[in-house]
């Protein structure tokens, strides 16, 4: 983590631009228990995969936003960082709000998958397995 909430801010900004045209997978947990470690009794948590097609800094609000083809967006607020953690293909962010909930968002840099296209008419589809979601 950097040693300052500007410099966190900072840090973030700058993974978040790079992000431009990348496959991300974002996985998020919400917990209304701050502090717990985001224990699954008290936490929500989402997961998915987009490529990113623009990268903004909104000024009010202070947040950095990430969209997406078919209207996806994720946006991450910069007044209320609690801790930032930034490796080349990951960031890992969490948000408190007061006492009341935390946010923690990992955004991974994910290798675009293509389509198994086959030519040949007896081609069959599988099911998608979850696991190799992460």
């Amino acid at each position: 983590m950097a040693s300052t909430h500007t410099e966190s801010a900072i840090a973030l900004g700058d993974f978040v631009e790079s992000l431009n045209g990348k496959s991300v997978q974002i996985s998020q947990a919400i917990s209304w228990r701050p502090g717990t470690g985001f224990e699954h009794h008290s936490t929500v948590h989402s997961r998915f995969i987009f490529q990113v097609e623009l990268t903004l800094w909104s000024m009010s609000g202070g947040h950095y936003m990430l969209f997406g083809a078919h209207e996806i967006s994720y946006g991450i607020g910069t007044n209320k960082l609690f801790s930032v953690q930034i490796s080349p293909d990951e960031a890992i962010v969490i948000e408190r709000y007061g006492d009341e909930a935390e946010r923690r968002s990992s955004i991974k840099v994910v290798a675009a998958e293509k389509p198994n296209i086959s030519s040949s008419s007896d081609a069959q589809s599988a099911p998608v397995n979850p696991s190799r979601l992460g």
